[in-house]
């Protein structure tokens, strides 16, 4: 079925979209394209966690960790390749994109994401974001010759079942994990994130993923030694953001000088993103509430 796809009509989409492109439609596809890649998320996550809710940051990041995870699975398990790695001579790649093409990451963690905070906001107008968002994403994808029709279907398949599955099941999740010990937290979390890293060590973003959950559970757990509100006026939620990701950015690009000339590559990708996400979600929120720089934790956030 995939070569058929691939050779046919879901190749002929793909050419048909570039034959009909436009500079203006060039910028507006390269930009879905930062936005619905991994590194965007460390602006976004940090953002809705530090100033706007903190469970729906914590839970933002299990959607993103989960998602990244299912659509790296599909795509060692599918092994499909891309238009342009397909078809060079008629698809031309108009961003930079790498390893198996089905499902669509992009879409799918995109969706899955978005999708999550709909549900989370309970607001009609936000579905109708999402499903604009997502269109556009989609269409994106194709345009820039990186994915087929039959990729972003994937990625809504994934999306569709990873954010409305976890919604539905946090209150169980969260009470279970509540019952854990602290020490058998840490454990397991450590011992998740190696599985996944062995699991997708062929691909970044897995590593990545891997990463982000050793650290961003470790940081969960420092809520124990002091937790904070994300409330506060726009000027201290601004400023609360921008000393935050400043510091972030700093321990990203310190760790990525101080990585890169090492070998196994693999591992130290992954410790390199279990040190950010430990920064975002446990060691600046910790100097938060201990510095008294914003309000103490309340009921406020409690969805």
């Amino acid at each position: 079925m995939f070569g058929t796809l691939e050779a046919g009509w879901g190749l002929e989409v793909v050419i048909w979209l570039q034959a009909n492109g436009h500079p203006l439609l060039d910028a507006i596809a390269t930009f879905f394209a930062f936005a619905g890649g991994s590194f965007a998320y460390l602006f976004v996550l940090p953002l809705i966690f530090w100033t706007i809710d903190r469970q729906l940051g914590r839970w933002l990041l299990v959607v993103l960790v989960t998602a990244i995870f299912v659509v790296v699975g599909g795509k060692e398990l599918f092994d499909r390749p891309r238009p342009f790695q397909y078809d060079a001579e008629s698809v031309m790649s108009l961003v930079e994109a790498s390893g198996n093409g089905f499902p669509s990451g992009h879409v799918g963690v995109s969706l899955a994401i978005w999708g999550f905070v709909a549900l989370w906001a309970r607001r009609w107008w936000g579905y109708a974001l999402v499903f604009i968002y997502i269109v556009i994403m989609g269409w994106a994808r194709m345009y820039t010759g990186v994915h087929y029709p039959q990729d972003v279907a994937g990625g809504l398949l994934v999306g569709s079942a990873v954010a409305p599955g976890i919604y539905r099941l946090r209150g169980p999740l969260e009470r279970a994990w509540a019952r854990l010990p602290s020490a058998l937290s840490f454990l397991l979390l450590l011992a998740l994130g190696v599985l996944m890293a062995f699991l997708l060590r062929d691909d970044e973003v897995g590593l990545v993923a891997a990463g982000l959950l050793i650290g961003g559970g470790w940081g969960g757990l420092m809520a124990a030694f002091g937790t904070f509100a994300a409330t506060g006026s726009l000027l201290q939620r601004g400023l609360r953001f921008v000393v935050g990701i400043t510091l972030t950015l700093a321990v990203f690009i310190a760790l990525d000088l101080a990585f890169r000339p090492l070998e196994p590559d693999a591992a130290f990708h992954v410790v390199q993103y279990t040190l950010v996400a430990l920064v975002i979600l446990g060691l600046y929120p910790l100097t938060l509430a201990r510095t008294g720089f914003t309000q103490p934790d309340d009921d406020s956030e409690q969805a």
